[in-house]
Protein backbone atom coordinates (compact mmCIF):
# COMPACT_ATOMS: atom_id res chain seq x y z
CA UNK A 1 0.00 0.00 0.00
CA UNK A 2 1.31 3.63 -0.43
CA UNK A 3 0.18 5.83 1.94
CA UNK A 4 1.06 8.92 0.17
CA UNK A 5 -1.62 8.23 -2.71
CA UNK A 6 -3.65 7.04 0.03
CA UNK A 7 -3.55 10.14 2.34
CA UNK A 8 -4.24 12.34 -1.20
CA UNK A 9 -7.14 10.90 -1.72
CA UNK A 10 -8.45 11.04 1.33
CA UNK A 11 -7.45 15.07 1.76
CA UNK A 12 -8.76 15.67 -2.11
CA UNK A 13 -11.78 13.74 -2.28
CA UNK A 14 -13.45 12.99 0.97
CA UNK A 15 -15.80 15.19 3.42
CA UNK A 16 -13.63 16.62 6.22
CA UNK A 17 -16.02 14.66 8.93
CA UNK A 18 -14.58 11.26 7.78
CA UNK A 19 -11.05 11.69 7.02
CA UNK A 20 -9.57 10.93 9.93
CA UNK A 21 -11.30 7.49 10.55
CA UNK A 22 -10.62 6.63 6.57
CA UNK A 23 -7.12 6.93 6.11
CA UNK A 24 -6.72 4.67 9.75
CA UNK A 25 -8.95 2.13 8.39
CA UNK A 26 -7.25 2.08 5.39
CA UNK A 27 -3.97 2.61 7.28
CA UNK A 28 -4.98 -1.00 9.34
CA UNK A 29 -4.42 -4.41 7.68
CA UNK A 30 -7.30 -5.42 10.24
CA UNK A 31 -9.74 -2.65 9.71
CA UNK A 32 -8.90 -2.13 5.34
CA UNK A 33 -11.21 -4.10 3.90
CA UNK A 34 -13.83 -2.30 6.26
CA UNK A 35 -12.85 0.87 4.89
CA UNK A 36 -13.60 0.41 1.64
CA UNK A 37 -16.74 -1.38 1.87
CA UNK A 38 -17.69 2.28 2.79
CA UNK A 39 -17.91 2.67 -0.56
CA UNK A 40 -20.07 -0.06 -1.47
CA UNK A 41 -23.11 1.52 -0.40
CA UNK A 42 -22.28 4.78 1.14
CA UNK A 43 -20.24 6.59 -1.27
CA UNK A 44 -22.32 9.94 -0.63
CA UNK A 45 -21.66 9.43 3.00
CA UNK A 46 -18.13 9.91 2.49
CA UNK A 47 -16.93 12.21 -1.08
CA UNK A 48 -17.34 15.58 -1.11
CA UNK A 49 -19.79 16.07 -3.80
CA UNK A 50 -19.13 19.15 -4.82
CA UNK A 51 -16.24 17.09 -6.76
CA UNK A 52 -18.32 14.86 -8.94
CA UNK A 53 -18.07 15.33 -12.60
CA UNK A 54 -19.91 11.73 -13.57
CA UNK A 55 -22.81 9.74 -11.17
CA UNK A 56 -23.84 6.67 -13.04
CA UNK A 57 -24.15 3.67 -14.59
CA UNK A 58 -24.67 3.93 -18.71
CA UNK A 59 -21.02 4.90 -19.65
CA UNK A 60 -18.58 2.07 -21.24
CA UNK A 61 -15.16 1.06 -20.12
CA UNK A 62 -13.97 3.10 -23.02
CA UNK A 63 -16.45 5.78 -22.52
CA UNK A 64 -15.09 6.12 -18.47
CA UNK A 65 -11.56 6.40 -19.89
CA UNK A 66 -11.95 8.69 -22.11
CA UNK A 67 -14.07 10.95 -19.53
CA UNK A 68 -11.35 10.18 -16.83
CA UNK A 69 -8.36 10.80 -19.25
CA UNK A 70 -10.12 14.77 -20.17
CA UNK A 71 -8.93 15.84 -16.17
CA UNK A 72 -6.06 13.87 -15.91
CA UNK A 73 -3.47 12.41 -18.80
CA UNK A 74 -1.68 10.02 -16.16
CA UNK A 75 -1.20 6.90 -17.52
CA UNK A 76 -0.19 4.99 -14.19
CA UNK A 77 -3.18 4.62 -11.83
CA UNK A 78 -3.09 3.57 -8.06
CA UNK A 79 -6.08 1.02 -7.08
CA UNK A 80 -7.82 1.06 -3.80
CA UNK A 81 -9.46 -2.50 -3.96
CA UNK A 82 -10.93 -5.19 -1.89
CA UNK A 83 -8.87 -8.09 -4.14
CA UNK A 84 -5.77 -8.14 -2.41
CA UNK A 85 -4.32 -8.83 -6.08
CA UNK A 86 -5.46 -5.37 -7.15
CA UNK A 87 -5.23 -3.33 -4.02
CA UNK A 88 -2.23 -1.29 -3.33
CA UNK A 89 -1.00 -1.71 -7.16
CA UNK A 90 -0.02 0.77 -9.82
CA UNK A 91 -1.19 -0.12 -13.62
CA UNK A 92 -2.27 1.70 -16.91
CA UNK A 93 -5.59 2.90 -16.90
CA UNK A 94 -7.66 1.10 -19.60
CA UNK A 95 -6.48 -2.42 -18.05
CA UNK A 96 -7.41 -1.19 -14.38
CA UNK A 97 -10.77 0.09 -15.43
CA UNK A 98 -10.72 -3.70 -17.45
CA UNK A 99 -9.90 -5.48 -13.90
CA UNK A 100 -11.93 -3.72 -11.48
CA UNK A 101 -15.56 -4.61 -13.92
CA UNK A 102 -14.76 -7.92 -12.59
CA UNK A 103 -15.13 -7.38 -9.44
CA UNK A 104 -18.26 -6.92 -7.38
CA UNK A 105 -16.73 -5.06 -4.50
CA UNK A 106 -16.19 -1.16 -4.16
CA UNK A 107 -12.61 -0.23 -5.91
CA UNK A 108 -11.39 3.32 -6.13
CA UNK A 109 -8.80 4.07 -8.81
CA UNK A 110 -6.66 7.23 -8.61
CA UNK A 111 -5.45 9.13 -11.54
CA UNK A 112 -3.63 12.20 -9.63
CA UNK A 113 -6.67 15.25 -9.75
CA UNK A 114 -9.22 12.73 -11.12
CA UNK A 115 -10.22 9.27 -9.31
CA UNK A 116 -13.23 6.69 -10.06
CA UNK A 117 -14.89 4.89 -7.82
CA UNK A 118 -16.97 2.00 -8.31
CA UNK A 119 -20.01 1.01 -5.62
CA UNK A 120 -20.34 -2.74 -4.98
CA UNK A 121 -22.54 -4.21 -8.32
CA UNK A 122 -25.89 -5.16 -6.62
CA UNK A 123 -28.51 -5.86 -9.42
CA UNK A 124 -27.79 -4.28 -12.62
CA UNK A 125 -24.28 -2.30 -13.32
CA UNK A 126 -22.24 -0.71 -10.55
CA UNK A 127 -22.50 2.88 -9.61
CA UNK A 128 -19.66 4.71 -11.31
CA UNK A 129 -18.41 7.92 -9.15
CA UNK A 130 -15.77 10.19 -11.25
CA UNK A 131 -14.36 13.18 -8.92
CA UNK A 132 -12.34 15.80 -9.91
CA UNK A 133 -10.13 18.31 -8.12
CA UNK A 134 -8.27 21.17 -9.69
CA UNK A 135 -5.50 20.75 -6.56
Amino acid sequence: MSLEYEEEFVEKFLTKNKRERLLFELSSTKKREHAIGHFCHNTLDYIDENKIVYMGNTLSNSELIKKLRSYSMKSLVYIISWNENLDGSLMEVDKAINEIEEEGMASIIMLGNAILIKTEQEQGAAVNYILYSKN
